[in-house]
């Protein structure tokens, strides 16, 4: 029997893990999957393998150097001897320190893949760049295969890190689009105080930075002051949560703010939604675009680097960034990146948040067009399907 494992830090929350979650629940049975995690007490996700756990205690901080320098050591000691006493076909890393253990740990029997889940040259943070970069310049084109999550991911690592071109691949993540219709009807109990003709945006993602929450909050309370009868719904946790609920406060709109948490099934959520709004400054791909896709909905995006392009407007340039306007792409709505500057509501709207308010009201004015992308929906997301997927992570394997 063939063996395999994957390194990531957890199957708590987060999009690389979901994307592992998705990977070995439909990997062939005819595989041994070990899943090496950081830490095993928690787990959300669904996976299938054996779990071998490094018990590794986590900290407030995830970012600080002393956790970070005690994972790489752990996960090193324990990966070497793994792959020696294992004798994996492969090896799978997800997420940046998971990846230069593995890659450090390369033995001449086991495949070393690294998979880079995002553009890495947006992160300015001071680890990233005098850390990270140079790590990853030095060491990533020692690897068997880097699996980018986009082409534009694919592209920043040739671009910026010097990667060597025919060493790198984009494979996009998986999603079970059956399991999730299934997940959507599965439950009717909630967001049943939904007002009738009462139109409900909704967003998931970590409450933090890179996602950008605070804008969309900036744009629905205008909506909200203008007299458009609508609610909005977040999906999601992290340490910006306070200020959402602060920005929320300020703009008087708590009874049209549903801020969830985390959700274990948010496709009953999304199939109860209108519209899902997606204001990242920047992603690697955009796995809840994918979700909302899934369940049928209409979607407004920024054209953040990199993926939303690829998602909603195939065969375009994927250089190319809509400005100034609003883009009515083939499978969904794209508007200028905001300005990921933290506001109050004091300020007015900005340039970029203003055109994502105007987007949103033709989602509430025009039936048609919502109709139309409702329609478009799964003819984007077939592509996606596991078995199309898995096939490519095999053959990457056994090339």
């Amino acid at each position: 029997m063939r063996k395999i494992a994957f390194i990531v830090s957890s199957l708590d929350t987060g999009g690389a893990q979901r994307a592992v979650s998705n990977i070995v629940t439909n990997w062939p049975d005819n595989w041994e999957i070990d899943i090496i995690l950081n830490n095993a007490t928690i787990i959300k996700y669904p996976y299938k393998g054996n779990i071998i756990d490094l018990k590794i205690k986590e900290p407030k901080n995830r970012k600080s150097v002393l956790y970070q320098l005690k994972v790489f050591f752990k996960r090193f000691r324990r990966i070497k001897s793994l792959k020696r006493k294992r004798k994996y076909d492969a090896c799978i890393s997800f997420l940046d320190s998971a990846n230069i253990v593995n890659i450090l740990t390369k033995t001449a029997k086991t495949k070393t893949i690294v998979s880079v889940r995002c553009e890495l040259s947006q992160d300015n943070s001071f680890s990233y760049r005098y850390i990270l970069t140079p790590m990853v310049k030095h060491l990533y084109n020692k690897a068997d295969k880097v699996v980018s999550l986009s082409k534009g991911v694919e592209k920043d690592l040739v671009s910026n890190f010097g990667l060597e071109p025919q060493k790198n691949c984009t494979i996009y993540n998986c999603y079970n689009l059956q399991k999730m219709k299934m997940l959507a009807n599965s439950e009717d109990n909630v967001l049943n105080d939904l007002g009738e003709n009462e139109v409900c945006f909704i967003s998931m993602g970590r409450f933090t930075y890179q996602k950008g929450g605070w804008h969309l909050i900036r744009a629905f309370a205008k909506l909200v002051h203008d007299g458009y009868k609508c609610k909005l719904v977040l999906l999601g946790t992290g340490e910006l949560k306070e200020y959402y609920e602060k920005l929320v406060e300020e703009y008087n709109i708590e009874k049209s703010v549903d801020i969830v948490g985390f959700a274990d099934n948010p496709f009953v959520y999304l199939k109860k939604a209108t519209c899902f709004v997606f204001p990242s400054l920047f992603e690697g791909f955009g796995n809840a675009l994918i979700e909302a896709l899934a369940c049928d909905l209409p979607v407004i995006s920024s054209d953040f680097k990199s993926g939303a392009r690829e998602i909603l407007a195939p065969g375009t340039n994927i250089d190319f960034h809509v400005m100034d306007e609003i883009e009515y792409a083939k499978y969904g709505i794209l508007v200028p990146v905001c300005e990921g500057k933290y506001f109050g509501a004091e300020e007015k709207l900005t340039k970029n948040e203003m055109i994502m308010y105007r987007a949103m009201t033709e989602i509430i004015n025009n039936k048609e067009l919502r109709d139309m992308y409702k329609k478009n929906a799964h003819l984007c997301v077939e592509q996606y399907e596991p078995q199309n997927i898995i096939k490519q992570w095999i053959d990457l394997i056994e090339e």
